[in-house]
């Protein structure tokens, strides 16, 4: 990445500053947040018991340890990235996968998902308003 926004800023200058700034202030945001996040996991990895992860979310939990993945993914905090170093804890723990899998989908429809569906659904109260304007109320019936 470095070495492109280099080249970037060789060629064309300006955009390679603004391409320099956004890298930097990425790698900085991504700094604060992956440590606490290992911590987080060491501490997981040693306070959790491998017999108690097999017992609520191991292969044979059926629908509580389903229930459970898709608790803890859609009420865990931080970003997207960071789900993926817990799941490989759980697996580590002998999570089933299938429980792996709800917690990481369940963590990115938390982050993509739902917002969007707040959006949609705002979009379709703001059309029942008889306040609106024709080309509003053609893009309503697009979408």
């Amino acid at each position: 990445l470095l070495i492109a926004n280099v080249i970037i800023g060789i060629i064309f200058p300006k955009i390679g500053k603004v391409s320099f700034q956004i890298t930097k202030s990425n790698f900085l945001q991504i700094l604060s947040v992956v440590p606490p996040i290992f911590v987080l996991l060491g501490l997981l990895d040693v306070w959790i018991d491998r017999s108690t992860m097999i017992k609520f979310v191991g292969k044979g939990s059926g629908l509580k340890g389903a229930l459970i993945a898709l608790l803890l993914g859609s009420v865990a905090a931080g970003p997207l990235y960071a789900a993926f170093p817990i799941s490989m804890v759980m697996l580590k723990k002998r999570t089933s996968i299938f429980n792996v899998f709800i917690f990481s989908h369940s963590r990115m429809y938390k982050s993509k998902g739902l917002p969007n569906v707040k959006f949609k659904f705002e979009l379709r109260c703001f059309c029942k308003n008889e306040n609106y304007r024709n080309k509003e109320r053609i893009y309503c019936h697009l979408h």
